[in-house]
């Protein structure tokens, strides 16, 4: 009983093994990169990290890189630092960025998000002109100031701090948008004819 056991157990070891010979080499090199006086070219870029790495870079910084372009699927980047960065052609699916610090970004042409979290993200002044954005989760988020929210389906603001934002150009018809406890003031721009109090929303005390 004990060696069928044993058996059983060895194909799962060795294809654990498999794994931990691709992974390592990678993680090597991305910590030789990230290093104080690397000689490394150009800062790590996690889009051309295979994806099984990707997911372990929940909390990470990524402002040493000046863009963020290519894919990211069912990926964990809770807490990441994207501050300032400008993203072009980037698509985000299924992926989590809860907390994330986006504040300045500039989501640029081609730029995606499709069910994804971003649950208390600092969005403040990020600019928004080139997104597609559709069943996205900005529940608790920082959207002060946040400019060129346009092209956005199936999204929920609830609680969310939309002071400032400029929703004045978004897509009509707005269906499927959550706005229950959303927080605006007297710069927050809605589309003609929206009635963010009827919607939820409160206004700033």
């Amino acid at each position: 009983m004990a060696n069928r056991k044993e058996m059983g157990c060895a194909p799962s070891i060795v294809v654990r093994l498999t794994h931990l010979m691709k992974v390592i080499p990678v993680v090597l090199l991305s910590l030789f990169a990230l290093a104080p006086g690397s000689e490394a070219a150009a800062p790590l870029n996690p889009l051309e990290i295979p994806k099984y790495v990707r997911e372990w870079f929940s909390g990470h910084n990524f402002t040493g890189n000046p863009k963020v372009t290519g894919s990211y699927h069912q990926s964990r980047l809770n807490g990441t630092n994207f501050q300032g960065m400008k993203f072009t052609n980037a698509s985000f699916e299924q992926c989590d960025l809860a907390d994330a610090n986006m504040k300045g970004v500039v989501f640029g042409p081609g730029t995606r998000f499709y069910r994804c979290t971003l649950n208390g993200a600092d969005l403040a002044g990020a600019n928004f002109a080139g997104a597609h954005i559709s069943s996205v989760n900005f529940r608790g988020a920082d959207l002060r100031g946040a400019k060129n929210l346009v092209d956005v389906k199936k999204a929920n603001f609830q609680r969310a701090d939309l002071r400032g934002a400029d929703f004045s150009k978004m897509k009509q018809p707005m269906v499927d948008l959550e706005w229950d406890d959303a927080i605006y003031d007297a710069k927050t721009k809605f589309p003609a004819g929206f009635d963010p109090v009827k919607a939820g929303a409160k206004a700033a005390q």
